[in-house]
């Protein structure tokens, strides 16, 4: 009775240890959230049992994931249909919104106290700071 109850385990075992070898490349694509996790999956479902469907989805799962900075349109189709949802941008972040205070308003208040500093240390005169004062003023 022992050894078959042994011999089942042992069974069990190894069964258990293949179905996890067979879905490794899924595990290790989910695990580094990789961009085509999904497709990475069904490749390894569907083509898994032979050794060469097994290896592609295997080395694609470890491959690092390019991520593009701006696709500006050029996605390639895989790119569009397995992308995270989750991670898709679909407004403008409030950042890249033009801000309604010009930005020159706050570079030119920086440009004056660096001018006010380079005068209280003495690198410019009392002429030389009212002259580029105005200058950074006419900007604005």
């Amino acid at each position: 009775m022992i050894p078959v109850l042994i011999g089942g385990l042992v069974w069990l075992a190894i069964v258990g240890g293949l179905a996890w070898l067979y879905v490794l490349p899924s595990l290790i694509a989910f695990r580094r959230r990789h961009r085509h996790r999904w497709i990475i999956l069904i490749v390894d479902l569907v083509f898994g049992a032979s050794v060469v469907g097994w290896l592609w989805a295997f080395f694609w799962a470890l491959r690092a994931p390019r991520v593009p900075a701006a696709s500006g349109g050029n996605a390639s189709a895989l790119d569009v249909l397995t992308d995270d949802v989750r991670a898709l941008v679909l407004a403008t972040p409030a950042e890249a919104l033009p801000s309604p205070i010009p930005k020159l308003a706050g570079s030119a208040a920086r440009e004056i106290e660096r001018l006010a500093r380079l005068h209280a240390t003495g690198h410019l005169t009392a002429g030389e700071f009212a002259a580029l004062k105005a200058a950074v003023l006419q900007q604005v």
